[in-house]
């Protein structure tokens, strides 16, 4: 018995990590306003800060999945 975990394409974390990478690099490349270039690179940095946390959110995640059904295998297997 394994414990259903949603893929990562359906998760808010995923939709609002997307958000934030789309309108960084926006503003980033300067599409959405002209800024100076301090501005751009505190855009491109935040976008790939949301991908970080983003990635290992998601890792922690498939840890603990891992973790789980370890536990649950062991449980099957010595039924005391």
């Amino acid at each position: 018995m394994s414990i259903p975990n949603k893929q990562g394409y359906r998760t808010s974390e995923f939709w609002l990590t997307l958000c934030c990478l789309i309108f960084g690099m926006l503003l980033a490349s300067g599409v959405i306003s002209e800024g100076s270039n301090a501005e751009k690179i505190v855009a491109f940095g935040a976008s790939v800060l949301a991908s970080f946390g983003y990635s290992f959110s998601r890792g922690m995640v498939k840890k603990a999945e891992a973790l789980s059904n370890a536990v649950l295998e062991e449980d099957e297997e010595d039924p005391e």
